[in-house]
């Protein structure tokens, strides 16, 4: 037989207790997490912007942004595809070379750019923003 007058059922209350705070905890872990995401894909977009703003990269985004010194890059390209076909074609240039070698940069960077976006280190939104 049970006493009506008996106290609470202190299991059941520190249980109750004991879940709560688990939700508050698991909640602020969350929150964190999330802040730090965030942060992370500031410090990508801050290193993206560096490189970005390289020399050679500089170098090819304004040929590839200019129709005469795009002409120039155009030229650049057949001249070397056309020696790496046939060696019996004039070889390219050191200017021409240097600017492949700026082109190949820029394309490189855009490759690094692509993978950042598949592994989602940052949001399309901002990616867009800075680089399309």
């Amino acid at each position: 037989m049970s006493c009506p007058l008996a106290g609470p059922d202190w299991t059941d209350i520190t249980q109750t207790f004991v879940q709560i705070a688990a939700l508050l905890a698991g909640t602020g872990t969350a929150w964190a997490w999330y802040r730090s995401r965030g942060d992370r894909a500031t410090d990508v977009l801050v290193e993206l912007e560096k490189q970005f703003g390289e020399d050679g990269i500089l170098e090819a985004r304004g040929y590839l942004e200019d129709d005469v010194d795009y002409r120039t890059l155009e030229e650049s390209i057949k001249t070397y595809m056309a020696y790496d076909a046939d060696q019996s074609n004039p070889e390219p240039t050191d200017e021409q070379l240097n600017l492949l070698g700026s082109l190949d940069s820029l394309l490189r960077f855009y490759v690094l750019l692509r993978g950042v976006r598949e592994v989602k280190q940052v949001p399309d939104d901002p990616l867009r923003l800075c680089y399309a």
